[in-house]
């Protein structure tokens, strides 16, 4: 199985789904991840060592994670839904080179508009009438997703997946933390890696939202 992410930001595919992520590739399905915009607000200069710096973060989570296969476009940060046609154009591009079986993408009712800019392109990109084998389902961000996410879906995660996730986050982007209390801090990824399993009876989870599945006949 191909399981294709597609975040807004360096770091969002940890915060979002980091844990299926390893999930996925400990079970030897192939993931890739794009990452649709630079960092940060107001950084235009492509060449700007920051972006380096994220780049170097994206890799360093990728070898925690276990993933391979990773895309940069390369938008700039806070000004995605202006450049709508063009990200769309450049998922579909993604999309011919790794057909994916799964998207996980981000969520419609996200608080950030670049989020919200990459949920309305996937869902144009994966129609489910052309879109993957399996379905498209979208992650929750800490401190980026509303309280209107509405989860429906989970992915169990191993007690190594679950601190893969926390491993990536603290060793890939220990610019991002935030001190407790904070949705960002190591204290409430752990935490709501714990409540969310324990809330379907599990021992750790990630929660999604679906907007569409297939099962498809043998």
């Amino acid at each position: 199985m191909r399981v294709l992410v597609v975040a807004a930001h360096p770091d969002d595919e940890v915060l979002g789904c980091g844990g299926a992520i390893a999930h996925y590739s400990q079970q030897g399905q192939t993931v890739g991840v794009v990452i649709c915009c630079r960092r940060r607000i107001g950084l235009d200069l492509v060449d700007d060592p920051t972006n380096e710096l994220y780049k170097q973060a994206v890799r360093k989570a990728a070898d925690i994670l276990g993933y391979g296969r990773l895309w940069f476009f390369g938008f700039p940060d806070e000004r995605l839904p202006q450049y709508a046609w063009e990200l769309l154009k450049r998922i579909e591009r993604v999309a011919e080179e790794f057909p994916p079986d799964l998207v996980l993408a981000h969520a419609a009712s996200d608080y950030n508009q670049d989020h919200r800019a990459v949920h309305e392109a996937c869902q144009i990109a994966f129609r489910p009438w052309k879109g993957p084998q399996c379905g498209l389902l979208s992650f929750y961000v800490p401190s980026g997703s509303s309280s209107s996410f509405a989860s429906n879906f989970y992915v169990e995660l191993s007690q190594r997946e679950a601190q893969a996730k926390i491993s990536a986050w603290a060793t890939a982007y220990g610019m991002e933390h935030r001190d407790s209390p904070h949705p960002r801090s190591d204290t409430n990824l752990r935490l709501l890696l714990k409540s969310t399993g324990e809330s379907v009876g599990l021992g750790y989870a990630e929660a999604f939202e679906v907007e569409y599945m297939k099962e498809k006949r043998p």
